[in-house]
């Protein structure tokens, strides 16, 4: 069983600027991540692995803005879609028949909609319509 604690933090809330400012900046590292690694596989068919991302993200503004931990987590997410993504392309190629249509790429968070996320050392942040939720555990 896992215990889980949420907190919802409304726009009025003295921490709530301070979450936002963090969420765009991970969604950003996320995006500029993902362009990398799109760019790559679009251009050579090669995929960019996450110590590869990596090591070209840590000269940037957004991954040093954050924790250490939450750009590798933030980073590690984009990996496990990029990995699922190429697993269902790879049994897309085998068994056809089985999908409605090919695997899509990887798309961005698009920078208007507030679809924003952080993930700290014990929990994760993510919006709502009353506003932040956090959940630890």
């Amino acid at each position: 069983m896992q215990l889980v604690e949420k907190h919802i933090i409304s726009s009025h809330h003295w921490l709530y600027q301070q979450l936002d400012n963090l969420c765009f900046i991970s969604k950003n590292l996320f995006n500029y991540a993902n362009y990398l690694i799109r760019q790559k596989f679009i251009n050579s068919g090669e995929y960019l692995d996450y110590y590869q991302v990596q090591k070209l993200c840590q000269g940037t503004p957004d991954y040093a803005a954050l924790p250490a931990l939450v750009s590798q987590q933030t980073l590690l997410r984009l990996q496990e879609s990029w990995k699922s993504f190429l697993a269902a392309t790879t049994a897309y190629n085998e068994q056809k028949e089985k999908f409605f249509a090919p695997p899509k790429l990887r798309q961005y968070y698009p920078q208007s909609i507030p679809q924003r996320f952080y993930r700290g050392d014990t929990g994760r942040c993510s919006t709502s319509s009353q506003g932040y939720s956090l959940q630890n555990g």
